[in-house]
């Protein structure tokens, strides 16, 4: 069950844009269902995880999520948790994407590939959906922000070498490329009602120009990924399932 909410604007507003931009709440939920729902809302918008929190009863979650074409953005806020990515979950299904995340909310604890990672407040953080991976956001700090790049490892200009040397690091956002990558994630986050209608303004002057064709479906709330048989795992590196 999917409950929309106007998170990046009223809900009249979005029009046409609705295809292109998903805000979804637990808030219209029974309290006994949110945490079942976030759990299969990370499936469909990263990839299969296991999930724990002490606040699962109630848990309070909103998520916001724009289509930018080959890659797409997805705003999360949620209680403190433990997220958990195994080889079992990579064998089962693998997106085979890279996230870049933002942190905006509480401090967050990362390990992949050997590589620990302890992310604070404004800083950016790498990972890989075909390694496993742990993540922990603490209660000490309130709830967890993250704003996330997936991006489809096709369409990822670095061989896979070189962007796992970068995996569960903290990418600080003090250096031009940092304060960039910064900038553009806050943009998309803060326009994003913006880009859904400059998306469906465009849209409709195309079709008014050229015969209309078939296109790649927007953004959805339940979404389907291609599935991989089998895992890769970290060179040299061996993780417990």
């Amino acid at each position: 069950m999917v409950v929309m909410s106007g998170e990046w604007g009223p809900a009249g507003d979005r029009g046409a844009g609705a295809s292109s931009l998903v805000s979804m709440s637990s808030g219209e939920l029974p309290r006994g269902d949110r945490f079942d729902w976030y759990v299969e809302l990370v499936r469909e918008s990263i990839a299969p995880f296991s999930l724990s929190s002490a606040h699962a009863h109630g848990f309070k979650a909103r998520v916001a999520a724009v289509d930018l074409g080959s890659v797409q953005m997805t705003h999360f806020v949620f209680e403190p948790l433990r997220a958990a990515r195994t080889l079992r979950h990579i064998r089962r299904s693998d997106p085979e994407t890279y996230q870049l995340a933002l942190v905006g909310g509480s401090p967050m604890s990362v390990r992949q590939c050997g590589n620990d990672a302890e992310v604070d407040t404004g800083s950016l953080v790498f990972f890989d959906t075909s390694h496993p991976l742990d993540a922990f956001v603490p209660d000490e700090h309130g709830q967890g922000r993250v704003t996330l790049l997936r991006i489809p490892k096709q369409a990822f200009p670095l061989p896979a070498g070189q962007a796992d040397r970068v995996l569960s690091r903290r990418l600080t956002p003090d250096g031009v490329s940092g304060a960039v990558l910064c900038q553009y994630l806050t943009t998309i986050r803060d326009r994003a009602t913006d880009l859904a209608r400059a998306s469906v303004i465009g849209s409709e002057r195309s079709r008014s120009i050229s015969p209309p064709r078939s296109s790649p479906s927007m953004l959805t709330p339940g979404i389907c990924y291609r599935r991989s048989p089998a895992s890769r795992s970290c060179a040299h590196r061996s993780t417990p399932t």
